[in-house]
């Protein structure tokens, strides 16, 4: 892994690692998608979770010569910062997830956070400005049904100015 990465531990630079298997046990044929769901979690709520039984490690490995740390604490989940044009610019988190399967199979993914460029959420139209609300269904009964649940939200209160655009979104 230190060849791979191409990064000796003099450089400060330091990458987590974790396993999903001292959380959960060996998942046989659920493994990957198990250690995919504890990325992505991670991902979300932008935490390191730590592997759990992990304090005493492996000692034929000298952990001071790379620039891997096993997690073994809760820890924020920094986004990577790069300097681009004397800039310091926050980059999207990258995780990559090993997966080996017992009849020999191993899968690598690398996984990039996904960061919207504006989030919809809390967004607020002016006053009076209209908003198209797309409705989509199976058939032309369904169509009429959603229409029927729109209608009865606005008349309850639901929908107003100031949710309009999520609505629409």
């Amino acid at each position: 892994l230190v060849r791979a990465f191409g990064l000796p531990a003099e450089t400060g630079w330091r990458c987590a690692i974790g396993s999903v298997k001292s959380n959960i046990g060996h998942a046989e044929s659920a493994a990957g998608i198990a250690g995919l769901t504890k990325l992505l979690l991670q991902m979300r709520h932008g935490q390191l979770v730590p592997s759990l039984h992990s304090r005493a490690l492996n000692p034929n490995i000298d952990w001071t010569r790379t620039p891997f740390v096993v997690q073994q604490d809760l820890a924020v989940w920094q986004r990577p910062v790069i300097e681009v044009d004397g800039r310091p610019i926050e980059q999207p988190r990258l995780a990559g997830l090993s997966s080996f399967g017992a009849g020999g199979s191993n899968a690598h993914l690398i996984i990039e956070e996904h960061r919207p460029v504006s989030a919809p959420t809390g967004s607020r139209l002016p006053e009076g400005q209209p908003a198209l609300i797309v409705l989509s269904a199976r058939n032309a009964e369904r169509l009429r049904e959603r229409a029927q649940q729109l209608l009865d939200a606005a008349d309850r209160g639901d929908i107003h100015d100031d949710n309009l655009a999520d609505v629409a979104y």
